[in-house]
């Protein structure tokens, strides 16, 4: 298996494969809505889709509501924790920071993870148009193709994401004592 390193302050560092991520981010959207979608059924928040029967805004803003309560239930502990989802888990990779430090939790869940998610949301609120919005991910995404398999959210969230073995090292204020965490 290749992985691609890169020289950064004085570590080697391998970056997680275009393949790895996008599995891992799609193992973490399909858990999303096998959860989601029967709950929101459930709750009235998806009625059947019908011309007639489109959704309102508000069953709009209450879905994505839940998408990010059930993907925080599922993945906020190892968020926190190891910087991972489960499809991280299960694709072997991990979230650091660009000097492989741990990422703190609101860092990571707030700007990396949700700050387009809600970005999107407006978009389509707001002109009505899901379109334009797909478009903010569609950006998002196309920037993997950067030397660091980099998307926007990991450069907006100082982030990159590398082979799980690369363990998140915590620094003191000193800089001079570095501790691997688990």
């Amino acid at each position: 298996m290749k992985f691609r390193e890169k020289e950064m302050y004085d570590q080697k560092i391998r970056f997680a494969s275009r393949k790895k991520r996008f599995w891992g981010n799609a193992i973490d959207v399909l858990l999303v809505m096998i959860l989601a979608v029967p709950m929101a059924m459930l709750i009235g928040l998806v009625p059947i889709a019908t011309r007639e029967n489109i959704p309102t805004k508000g069953q709009q803003l209450g879905f994505s509501g839940l998408i990010v309560a059930v993907y925080f239930i599922l993945n906020g502990y190892l968020l926190w924790r190891k910087g991972q989802t489960l499809g991280k888990v299960l694709m072997g990779t991990r979230i650091v920071g660009r000097n492989r430090q741990r990422v703190p939790f609101v860092r990571i869940f707030f700007l990396r993870q949700m700050f387009l998610y809600v970005i999107a949301l407006i978009v389509d609120l707001a002109l009505s148009s899901p379109l334009l919005a797909s478009l903010v991910g569609f950006v998002d995404a196309a920037f993997i193709f950067s030397d660091e398999n980099r998307c926007l959210h990991d450069r907006m969230a100082g982030t990159i994401v590398v082979v799980a073995d690369e363990k998140p090292v915590l620094r003191s204020s000193s800089e001079k004592e570095i501790k691997k965490i688990d």
